[in-house]
């Protein structure tokens, strides 16, 4: 009897601790991430909503990431009414540009500015997004054990390359929005546009990739070659848009994984009459990143977002 007695207080006493473990409130907030190893020195701005109803230890997580502008509120903005709709949490990490340029968030830190010095595959950009998630499930006393993640264009960029260079033991579904340009799956090409160069991206690490949960969104309608659209002969290769390059990206990988007998369990999705306007397309994003309960104003935010444009990098 005593030994039951000892055992239910135990078990309420880590139920109870868990839960004051929490110190981010409902709402809109933002709190910074700093961390103890290999980024102690670049900390980073989260931003999130939390839905004001709904039981926040059992709320799925999203991770949202910016354009190449590095901006965030107008993805509060729109984020938080399909959070507070569909009861899930959204957290975007804002990438400054002095502390993650380019190298270390469009091509998540695989290399050094120059691309001339392989960067520890324990000390990638993407491996600090799960560090992240797990102090997320502290402050907020979250049971969840996955988090899903979206980006638009540099974003889309940045989780494009995350999944195939860091495999989470977190993420249960990407969602890739838009990226300007790609790093290709192909041996036979160098980084950033091929992974010819990196040592760990061994040919069980690329099949890997290939049967992950991972959404390619594509828009039709996404076809200018605005002035900030990277137009090198390599990205120029892959399409000369970023509808055409989204294309060429699915159909290699997709003929790939067939070559190679390797389940291909990617999805691509079209969003008709949106151009690169990142709130429309994160907003039809959602119903891949959550059970869907009812679809937000499509309309609406195509108007209030024509505006904000997610840039790529040039």
């Amino acid at each position: 009897m005593m030994k039951k007695i000892i055992v239910i207080l135990f078990c309420c006493l880590s139920v109870t601790v868990g839960r004051l473990s929490a110190d981010i409130g409902r709402g809109e907030g933002m709190f910074v991430y700093k961390d103890s190893t290999s980024f102690a020195d670049r900390p980073v701005d989260i931003h999130y909503y939390i839905p004001l109803q709904g039981d926040i230890t059992a709320m799925p997580i999203i991770f949202v990431f910016h354009g190449a502008d590095r901006g965030y509120d107008y993805l509060v903005r729109t984020w938080k009414v399909a959070a507070e709709q569909q009861g899930f949490m959204v957290f975007i990490p804002q990438f400054d540009k002095e502390r993650f340029p380019l190298c270390d968030y469009q091509e998540v830190g695989v290399m050094n500015r120059e691309h001339t010095r392989l960067i520890s595959a324990d000390s990638i950009t993407p491996v600090l997004i799960d560090r992240i998630f797990e102090n997320v499930k502290l402050r907020t006393g979250s049971y969840r054990n996955t988090y899903n993640i979206y980006g638009h264009s540099a974003g889309g960029q940045f989780i494009h390359r995350m999944m195939l260079f860091h495999d989470s033991p977190y993420v249960d579904c990407a969602v890739v929005g838009s990226p300007g340009w790609y790093t290709f799956p192909d041996t036979s090409c160098e980084f950033p546009y091929g992974v010819g160069d990196i040592a760990y991206v061994t040919s069980e690490r690329i099949k890997k990739y290939l049967s992950k949960n991972i959404v390619i969104q594509l828009a039709p309608c996404d076809s200018v070659r605005e002035w900030f659209l990277r137009k090198t002969p390599e990205a120029d290769a892959q399409g000369l848009n970023r509808y055409e390059r989204g294309i060429s990206f699915w159909n290699y990988c997709r003929r790939l994984a067939a070559e190679n007998n390797v389940p291909f369990n990617w999805r691509k999705s079209e969003v008709p009459d949106v151009g690169h306007v990142s709130e429309a397309m994160g907003m039809a994003a959602v119903p891949y990143l959550i059970d869907i309960k009812e679809m937000p104003d499509m309309a609406r935010l195509r108007r209030e977002g024509e505006e904000y444009m997610s840039l790529d990098d040039v």
